[in-house]
């Protein structure tokens, strides 16, 4: 199989092609990510997945392309700020849903590490995990924006 680089996703000095990272850390990712873009080359019309709550499918080409629109928008957003474009963890606050799986596969589509956090967990919880362990990430949530815990910007998703 012939390795498909990504593309479509936004980068100041590459605006389309976004190379896979090579550490072992993201091999994983890396891994998934190229078996999702292949099926999305093979059968983009099938059905990737269907919200349980409004019983309404997803294909792989639609899941493709909100995940690339999002990608770019956390790429703008990491760029905006020379601490986030450093920090290689993106946290989603998110309930389980086609939402959280579009927004792990943006961010694997940028280079980064997706980080999901349980929404339920106690918010004392969440601040330490986000500003101690984290080192304040851009934040993906469930209003569908990307968060940046040290300013007062906010980049609209959707």
């Amino acid at each position: 199989m012939a390795e498909r680089k990504i593309s479509g996703a936004f980068r100041p000095n590459r605006p389309h092609e976004v190379p896979l990272q090579e550490d072992i850390t993201s091999e994983a990712s890396n891994n998934l990510l190229q078996l999702f873009l292949s099926q999305v080359d093979r059968t983009p019309a099938a059905v990737a997945m269907i919200d349980t709550a409004s019983l309404k499918s997803t294909s792989f080409q639609q899941l493709h392309k909100s995940a690339l629109k999002l990608s770019s928008r956390i790429a703008i957003a990491s760029m905006s700020n020379p601490s986030y474009e450093k920090n290689e963890f993106v946290a989603i606050l998110l309930p389980a849903s086609v939402q959280l799986v579009k927004a792990t596969l943006a961010i694997w589509l940028v280079g980064k590490i997706p980080v999901p956090l349980n929404i339920d967990y106690p918010v004392a919880q969440l601040k330490y995990i986000l500003e101690d362990q984290l080192k304040n990430p851009l934040i993906v949530t469930r209003m569908g924006t990307v968060e940046m815990r040290s300013e007062e910007h906010t980049s609209e998703l959707q």
